[in-house]
C-alpha cells in the first residue's frame, strides 16, 4: 500500500488515548486540536508546508511518519511515481538529484521534529527512562538512516554485486551480477554525492548499535536485522568498489567477490569510526584499503539476503565485534570500581588508557573491579611495586594493572601497558600503538599536582612518553572542577574520600568544592590550556586524530582524561569542553568510542 492511498488521521494524542474517565477523556480531547491526516502529514514534510509540524509530536505519529517517507522513497525510486508526491517535475529533468535533494530534506526535516521529541521526553523522565528505551530509540533511527540509504543508492544491485543468489524469489544470474558490481562501481566513483550520503548514514547506524545495543538485542523489532544488513552492504561497497585497482573490482561467482581474508575485524571497527565522525561531504577522507573489507564474506553477510530475520543478529554480531585472538585465559585488567553499575560510571583516566589500548590492540580480557582503598592492598598482593610516589617519597599505589597469563607477565603502569601491548602483539588488531609523529605539546602547570605524574626517563617512545606527562600535566592542574561529580561506590564513599582529602592536604572533602566566579575562572584556564594541544591536532585536519586518520596511543591519552570529564562533569559543562577549539576534543572522543567497549 502506498503512502497516498493511506487517508486516515494521524493517532490522537497520548492524553486522550489514555484517558480513564468519559470526563477525563473530554477534557482532554477539548485541550488538543484534532490530528492531521497522516498522507497530508507525509506530504508537508516533502512541501515543506504545514504549521501542524511546529506543534508537538508523540512518538507513533512519528514513526508512522518515518514509515510514510519511506514508502514514498521506495516508490519514488523503484516506480518512478514523483508526480504522485512531488507534483508537477521539470519535464526537462533527466537526474533523479533534485527528487533525491527534496526527500533527503523531508527526513532531515523529520529528523529535526523527532529531536524535539526525544529531548522534551528526557527533561520530563526525572531520571526515570522508560525499560528498552535506549534500544527503541536506535531501532526507529536505523529507519531513518536506511530511508536515506534507499533514497542514494540501489539496494538490490549492492545485494547482487556482494553475492546474492536470489533477490525477492529471482535468482540472479552471473550477467546480473556483472551488471550489478558495474553498477555500484559507477555508484561510489562517478556518484559521489549520493554514496557519500549513504555510506555516512550506513555508518552511523553501524556506531549505534556497536555502542549502544548488547548482543544486538532490540527486544523483537523485526526491522533491525535487515537494517543492519542494507548498512552493512553499503558500507562494504563504498570500499570495495572505491580502489581505482581494477582487479578489485572484478566480479566472481558464488560465495566472494575478492580473495584477501587477511584484515582484522576490528579494521572495520575503526572504519566505521572513522566513517562515522566526519561529515558526509568529508567521507572520503577517511578511505582506506582494507584488505579483509575486500571480501565480503568478512562481514559474514554474504548469505544473509537469503535468510530469515532472526538468524541475521548472531551472525552480524560475531562478524562486527568477536573475531578478535584468542588465547586460552585472557589478560586480567584491574581497574578501581565507581558506583554501580560499574561498567557505566568507570572513569578514572589511566585505566582508561589502559582499555582503549587493550580493544585497539584486539586483546581478549576480563576486568576486575578493585574498589578504591583497597588498591594498595591488590597492588602489593600481586607483588607489583608502586611506579610512582607523592611528593613526600612516599609510594603511591594505584590503577591499571595487566597480568598475562600468556607470558606470565605483570604491567602495573598505563603508559609501560601500551608499550607492552605493542611489543609483545606487534601484528594485532588495528596496528601500531605507536607510529612516528612530533608530539610537542608542553604544558607547565603553576600550582603543584595532587596527583603523582609518571616518570618520562628511559622510554622506549620518548616522544609519547613526555606527551603522557604534559597531557596528563594540563588535565591534573583542573581536576578540581570534576571531583565533585566523582561517582564513588557508596559503600566505600566516605574511605575514598577521606584517601583524597588526606593526598592533598585538606581537611574536608568540601574544600575541594568549585563554585560561582571561581569555577568559571578555572574554566576559563583550563580552556586556554589546551589550546596548543588543540593546535597540535589540527595540524592534519584529514580526520580526528593527532595523524589525522589513524589513531595512535596519543590519542588514547588525550581520550582517556576526556572520559572522566564526560563521567564527572555536569552535562552542560561537558558539552562546552566538547566544543572548545572548534570541536577537535568532541570529535576524537566519538571517534574513539568504538574502542571503548568495557569488558
Amino acid at each position: 500500500m502506498s503512502t497516498q492511498t493511506i487517508q486516515v488521521p494521524l493517532p490522537c494524542a497520548q492524553e486522550v488515548w489514555e484517558a480513564t474517565t468519559e470526563a477525563a477523556w473530554e477534557q482532554a480531547h477539548a485541550s488538543h486540536a484534532e490530528p492531521a491526516n497522516f498522507h497530508d502529514s507525509v506530504k508537508s514534510l516533502v512541501e515543506e508546508r504545514g504549521s501542524h509540524h511546529r506543534d508537538p509530536m508523540d512518538r507513533l505519529s512519528l514513526t508512522l511518519l518515518l514509515h510514510g517517507l519511506m514508502s514514498m522513497c521506495n516508490d519514488i525510486a523503484h516506480f518512478d511515481n514523483r508526480s504522485i508526491y512531488l507534483g508537477d517535475m521539470d519535464h526537462g529533468e533527466v537526474s533523479w538529484t533534485p527528487w533525491r535533494r527534496r526527500m533527503t530534506h523531508a527526513l532531515e526535516t523529520w529528523k529535526a521534529r523527532y529531536d524535539v521529541y526525544t529531548m522534551a521526553s528526557v527533561q520530563q523522565r526525572d531520571g526515570w527512562t522508560a525499560p528498552n528505551y535506549r534500544e527503541e530509540d536506535i531501532a526507529l533511527l536505523t529507519l531513518y538512516h536506511t530511508a536515506h540509504i534507499v533514497i542514494n543508492s540501489d539496494i538490490r544491485h549492492l545485494q547482487a554485486a556482494a553475492g546474492a543468489k536470489g533477490i525477492f524469489g529471482h535468482i540472479v544470474m552471473p550477467e546480473d551480477r556483472q551488471e550489478s558490481a558495474n553498477w555500484v562501481k559507477q555508484w561510489v566513483r562517478g556518484q559521489a554525492a549520493a554514496a557519500d550520503h549513504a555510506a555516512w548514514h550506513a555508518a552511523q547506524m553501524l556506531r549505534e548499535g556497536i555502542l549502544h545495543l548488547k548482543n544486538w538485542d532490540v527486544y523483537g523489532v523485526f526491522h533491525y536485522p535487515w537494517c543492519l544488513v542494507i548498512a552493512t552492504l553499503t558500507c562494504w561497497a563504498f570500499h570495495a568498489f572505491g580502489s581505482a585497482s581494477e582487479e578489485r573490482t572484478q566480479c566472481a561467482h558464488g560465495n566472494a567477490l575478492y580473495t584477501d581474508q587477511r584484515e582484522s575485524q576490528e579494521a572495520m571497527n575503526h572504519m566505521v569510526s572513522l566513517m562515522a565522525s566526519v561529515s558526509p561531504g568529508n567521507i572520503r577522507l577517511g578511505k582506506w584499503r582494507l584488505v579483509g573489507m575486500s571480501d565480503y564474506e568478512s562481514f559474514s553477510v554474504i548469505q544473509l539476503v537469503d535468510r530469515q530475520p532472526q538468524s541475521i543478529i548472531p551472525s552480524f554480531r560475531t562478524s562486527i565485534l568477536s573475531t578478535m585472538p584468542t588465547t586460552s585465559t585472557p589478560i586480567v585488567f584491574y581497574d578501581i570500581a565507581m558506583r554501580p553499575p560499574t561498567e557505566k560510571t568507570c572513569c578514572s583516566p589511566n585505566p582508561w588508557k589502559a582499555r582503549l589500548a587493550l580493544n585497539f590492540k584486539s586483546r581478549p580480557y576480563t576486568t576486575t573491579w578493585v574498589p578504591l582503598p583497597d588498591v594498595s592492598k591488590v597492588r602489593r598482593s600481586l607483588k607489583v611495586p608502586a611506579c610512582r610516589k607523592f611528593a613526600d617519597g612516599t609510594d603511591f599505589y594505584t590503577l591499571p594493572i595487566i597480568e598475562d597469563p600468556a607470558t606470565n607477565s605483570l604491567v602495573g603502569d598505563s603508559f609501560d601497558i601500551a608499550v607492552y601491548l605493542q611489543n609483545t602483539y606487534p601484528d594485532a588488531g588495528a596496528g601500531d600503538l605507536f607510529p612516528p609523529q612530533k608530539l610537542d605539546y608542553v604544558c607547565t602547570p603553576e600550582v603543584a599536582s595532587l596527583i603523582p605524574l609518571s616518570d618520562c626517563s628511559d622510554s622506549q617512545y620518548p616522544e609519547y612518553a613526555k606527551f603522557n606527562v604534559n597531557v596528563d600535566a594540563a588535565f591534573t592542574a583542573h581536576v578540581q572542577l570534576a571531583l565533585q561529580g566523582f561517582p564513588f561506590d557508596p559503600a566505600t564513599e566516605e574511605a575514598s574520600k577521606a584517601e583524597f582529602v588526606r593526598r592533598a592536604g585538606m581537611k574536608s572533602w568540601d574544600d575541594f568544592a568549585l563554585v560561582g566566579e571561581a569555577r568559571e575562572k578555572v574554566k576559563e584556564s583550563f580552556r586556554n590550556t589546551l589550546g596548543d594541544l588543540a593546535e597540535l591536532f589540527a595540524r592534519d585536519d584529514s580526520g580526528p586524530f593527532l595523524l589525522g586518520r589513524t589513531a595512535s596511543y596519543a590519542d588514547m591519552i588525550v581520550d582517556a582524561w576526556l572520559r572522566m570529564l564526560q563521567a564527572t562533569l555536569p552535562e552542560s559543562e561537558w558539552v562546552e569542553v566538547r566544543s572548545w577549539h572548534g570541536g577537535i576534543f568532541g570529535r576524537l572522543h566519538d571517534a574513539l568510542d568504538v574502542y571503548a567497549q568495557v569488558k
